[in-house]
């Protein structure tokens, strides 16, 4: 997954995506389970290598997710 694909699908789902390296989120990610990130600080994130796309849980929508 490249960083136009993540964009695709943050506009997609509106998720609350962090580009991860080896299950780790890259940069700070936790004020993100209070607030939706928006598309300038995703794409800022997604500045850096990642390999994976982390989902930011918690917060209004009260996602649940199993790994």
């Amino acid at each position: 997954m490249n960083a136009s694909d993540v964009l695709d699908l943050f506009r997609k789902t509106n998720l609350n995506l962090v580009p991860a390296v080896d299950k780790r989120p890259v940069g700070q990610w936790k004020k993100f389970q209070n607030i939706k990130i928006t598309e300038l600080e995703l794409k800022s994130l997604l500045k850096s290598e990642f390999n994976g796309v982390g989902i930011v849980l918690g917060g209004e929508d009260k996602i649940e997710c199993i790994d």
